[in-house]
């Protein structure tokens, strides 16, 4: 279990964030029992203005043909994915960022459904989850620094008391399309970033 705390907005991008309490989630390949290549880290934590992520990937080959936000940005680009989960629903986020700054949010009605094929895609990208994102590249890096409002969990303030789920999750092309590495801070059984069972567990 992560315990949330209080996350200090970053005034510059670096490889470890300005908040120093926060706890470093190393992204790894459990269903396999390894790590991947190029290192991933990510950090979470909260503010009033919503919940935050921080990432920090290796990356020596940065591949993103990406345009466009509101696009399956994984079919054209290493992705950073964050899943989030609140408690007392079965409504979740999946949000996307690519090294270039391009953006996707869909918001899932509920995970059997979607396992299922029983929603349409557009309808699950046509809500805005009101996110704020920054996106830094490096010659062998790239980070990225992501807040999601209260809001768009129905909460109007820090949810103290209560337990989510959350993955951090990445596409990583080496180059190409044709060359993939997964990896995700959740100890995934299965290599299937919408395994929520298996996702880390965030307490506020």
């Amino acid at each position: 279990m992560v315990k949330s705390i209080e996350f200090i907005t970053p005034t510059h991008l670096s490889k470890v964030p300005e908040n120093k309490d926060l706890i470093p989630l190393p992204l790894i390949q459990n269903w396999q029992n390894s790590k991947p290549q190029e290192l991933g880290v990510a950090y979470v934590g909260h503010n009033n203005d919503g919940l935050h992520f921080y990432t920090y990937f290796e990356d020596s080959d940065l591949f993103d043909t990406a345009t466009e936000d509101s696009k399956i940005l994984c079919q054209f680009s290493s992705v950073a994915e964050f899943f989030i989960l609140p408690s007392g629903t079965e409504t979740y986020w999946e949000i996307h960022l690519s090294p270039n700054g391009f953006f996707m949010d869909l918001k899932i009605p509920d995970n059997k459904g979607f396992r299922s094929q029983k929603y349409n895609f557009d309808d699950m990208l046509n809500c805005n989850s009101g996110a704020s994102y920054q996106v830094q590249k490096g010659d062998d890096f790239w980070i990225t620094d992501i807040t999601i409002p209260w809001s768009s969990f129905q909460r109007k303030d820090i949810p103290f008391g209560e337990t989510w789920r959350f993955a951090v999750c990445r596409y990583n092309y080496k180059g190409s399309l044709d060359e993939l590495e997964y990896s995700s801070t959740a100890p995934l059984s299965a290599l299937n970033y919408h395994l929520v069972e298996d996702y880390n567990t965030l307490q506020f």
